[in-house]
């Protein structure tokens, strides 16, 4: 039976997204990521992202991608990209200094004894730290940004959650769909062009 709501749960989708597409999608992306400060790569980039965005939200296909990052509670992949790079051009000196430090040692069970448990704190933190800056960077994109204005006179700051509208209200927070008749239905305006 074929009901209104039919089609995939969008929970699904974003975790599809987040757990099989985003991850093959940035394999590398600490040795390519240094790219995408490129205006026209973020453009593919975020062509790229769009097809789930649409499907995490169901939305119309003209609304704008920013909009459909903010909705989703996905932050841009080209943005995932650039600061993984960037964090690793940083990473690279402190490893040298970590081999470096681990070679002086004396006994070889006493390097491996003092760099595991220190590795896994930092990598927790470092990974913390990268989530941080790609949000307080998605927050700037998203102040600045020249679209997704009406989406967000309703939503200003972002965040990993996903907003759970339905189709009519993301069309109202969004301004993309048959506005101008429900207007009209309700009064408020004379035509329904």
């Amino acid at each position: 039976m074929i009901r209104r709501n039919y089609g995939h749960d969008r929970e699904l989708m974003k975790t599809i997204s987040e757990r099989v597409m985003k991850p093959a999608f940035m394999y590398a992306s600490e040795i390519w990521g240094e790219k995408a400060e490129n205006k026209h790569q973020q453009r593919h980039i975020n062509a790229a992202q769009r097809p789930l965005l649409l499907q995490i939200n169901r939305t119309y296909s003209t609304t704008p991608t920013l909009a459909l990052q903010s909705m989703a509670g996905t932050p841009p992949w080209w943005l995932e990209a650039k600061v993984y790079n960037k964090n690793c051009q940083s990473n690279k000196l402190k490893i040298q200094e970590a081999r470096a430090r681990m070679i002086n040692r004396s006994h070889p069970t006493q390097r491996h004894q003092d760099a595991l448990p220190r590795a896994r704190t930092e990598s927790k933190e470092r990974r913390k730290s990268n989530q941080q800056c790609i949000m307080n960077e998605w927050q700037i994109i998203w102040n600045r940004g020249e679209t997704g204005r009406d989406m967000y006179e309703h939503c200003m700051e972002i965040g990993n959650d996903r907003l759970d509208l339905n189709f009519k209200a993301a069309q109202l927070m969004t301004n993309h769909g048959n506005m101008l008749a429900y207007l009209n239905r309700f009064r408020l305006k004379d035509t329904n062009q």
